[in-house]
């Protein structure tokens, strides 16, 4: 069977990304794999997803029956590159095998300004209210402000304005004018598209909502209406298209985030189509990484570069932001979606994937000797119990978890329950954690292993280790200071294990997210200190690892580098 001319660009658009033939950030190859492995992985019988190739097309085609309203183009048909029938095609191919349903719920896309982002909203719009063959759609575009919902809904009115055999076909009927459009209404389903400033409350009953510039939202209450509205719909669709912002903390920051770990395979959510265009960082001292004064790098922000943003408009921000300090962050922040306030994640994903060792399993250190630690939440954080091991010159971390069963089962924690069914966390009854589990399991590895000794924080967990001195008298339990001045060290030298490969970890999905949400920051003190952009984000795990480490260091004379005698250096 011949394979459709737009499968073949999706194709070859993925091929030349992943080969490099195509400049393109790790984010976009991340998004290449996933679709690479999840083709490969709908053989499977168990796979509960297949990619429908004509649904894709169909979409595509949609598209391209579109008309350019603006611009040297205007009038003229629409034709999609390569990566927006990759982008924006995809997430309508896929669907659930038990019922033919869309399996992407919300596609998530960062792209930088000028690459055509609110005509591609526009015509997800269109095709959601016409072609979507939902009962009655609507169809919502929101912002925060009037301006920035009809970014994407005037195009959209003024393609179906301009389209008079669609507009006949599907019997539509445009409110307003030209100049101040207000409503698309498709009398043949009883659909319609609007604008929506606001928070749209309780009434709307979405079948697909459209975000525009989500980096502008202070607040999430927009978007979660439009998620709370869609509940009566079968295969509803959230989309949200935006450049980077200048506040991490507004909710966009946190979707990307998300997003990237959704990619990354460190974050199961499958529903979620993400796609980000940026360049790849460069952390300090880090020979990988893209400089943006390298005016080749900026490609990879710019997918559209030659079509709807030209080389010498960006060539012109390239140099302004060389030559004037006052420009440089707002022209990466809008043309390399450098988000001009986000911490960098401290730890290389690649370089943490390179320490994992599947093979690993905690029998194999039967009787030997353990460094304790214990980070511990009885509610909403999770309660992380580290094992760590040393042997010739690499550390043996083996964790465990522990989170109440109310906070598993609300609706949000979606990557716990998985987690909870794969053995990986513990849900102990009710709304707070039950420590017993832990002091069990301390009590038990006692028995197994000989104890260095238990680092722990304070927090929360004075009647704990009362218990574990009087049922464990043995284990020495060392309170850990986590000041910058105490953790900075050890910190530091983590990253110096795992970048030369002395530490050692058995795959552990729930660590690697944690090591994921973990940022650098320093203090006044010019000392180092790991935090968190977002409270969702949990890092309790790594720190059990500084603590064990901590533990491990205690007993070397202070004349001697404790991190050095044990395979560990400064950075």
């Amino acid at each position: 069977m011949a394979i459709n001319p737009h499968i073949k660009d999706i194709n070859r658009y993925v091929r030349g990304v992943l080969s490099g033939k195509i400049p393109a950030c790790q984010h976009v190859m991340d998004a290449a794999n996933r679709h690479k492995s999840n083709l490969a992985r709908q053989k499977d019988a168990n796979y509960p997803y297949y990619f429908d190739q004509s649904a894709c097309v169909n979409f595509v085609e949609f598209c391209e029956i579109q008309v350019h309203v603006k611009g040297k183009w205007v009038d003229q048909p629409i034709k999609l590159e390569p990566w927006q029938k990759f982008t924006f095609g995809i997430p309508f191919g896929w669907k659930r095998k038990s019922d033919g349903k869309r399996r992407f719920r919300e596609i998530f896309v960062e792209v930088c300004r000028k690459n055509g982002k609110s005509q591609m909203g526009a015509m997800i719009g269109l095709y959601m209210l016409i072609a979507d063959k939902e009962g009655a759609p609507e169809v919502y575009s929101g912002a925060t402000t009037e301006r920035q919902a009809h970014e994407t809904f005037d195009p959209a009115w003024k393609m179906i304005n301009k389209n008079s055999k669609l507009k006949a076909w599907y019997n539509i009927n445009l409110t307003g004018t030209e100049k101040n459009p207000t409503g698309i209404f498709c009398m043949k389903n009883g659909g319609k598209f609007i604008p929506v400033i606001g928070n749209p409350g309780d009434g709307p009953s979405p079948s697909c909502s459209i975000t525009d510039e989500y980096h502008e939202h202070t607040t999430s209450s927009q978007l979660d209406s439009m998620k709370t509205g869609m509940g009566a719909r079968e295969q509803p669709l959230r989309l949200i298209i935006t450049t980077a912002g200048e506040n991490i903390s507004y909710p966009c920051f946190e979707m990307l985030s998300d997003a990237i770990k959704i990619n990354q395979g460190v974050l199961i959510n499958e529903e979620v189509w993400a796609v980000i265009y940026t360049i790849d960082s460069k952390a300090e001292g880090d020979k990988t990484g893209d400089d943006w004064k390298d005016f080749s790098c900026w490609y990879k922000a710019n997918p559209n570069l030659g079509v709807s943003v030209y080389e010498d408009f960006l060539r012109a921000r390239h140099h302004e932001a060389m030559t004037k300090a006052e420009k440089q962050s707002i022209t990466l922040c809008k043309h390399l979606n450098i988000w001009s306030s986000g911490g960098q994640t401290w730890i290389n994903q690649a370089k943490w994937a390179d320490c994992a060792d599947k093979t690993l399993a905690i029998d194999d250190f039967e009787g030997e000797e353990c460094a304790l630690a214990l980070d511990l939440a009885s509610k909403i954080d999770i309660a992380a119990y580290a094992r760590v091991f040393f042997r010739n010159g690499v550390y043996y971390p083996f964790l465990k978890y522990y989170l109440p069963e109310d906070t598993v089962n609300l609706i949000e924690n979606q990557h716990y329950q998985k987690w909870v069914l794969d053995g990986l966390i513990t849900a102990t009854p009710g709304a707070r954690t039950d420590f017993d589990y832990i002091l069990d399991d301390v009590k038990a590895d006692a028995a197994r292993y000989s104890i260095r000794g238990l680092g722990y924080d304070p927090y929360e967990s004075g009647m704990l280790i009362n218990q574990i001195i009087k049922e464990a008298p043995a284990i020495q339990c060392i309170e850990v200071n986590q000041s910058p001045v105490h953790i900075s060290a050890p910190m530091k030298d983590f990253e110096s294990l795992v970048y030369d490969k002395k530490i050692c970890f058995d795959g552990d999905p729930v660590l690697t997210w944690m090591v994921s949400n973990v940022v650098q920051k320093q203090a006044r003190n010019k000392k180092y200190f790991p935090t968190r952009q977002s409270p969702k984000n949990k890092i309790d795990g790594l720190m059990t690892i500084l603590f064990g480490l901590i533990v491990w260091a205690k007993e070397v004379p202070k004349t001697e580098s404790v991190y050095e005698t044990r395979g560990i250096r400064h950075l």
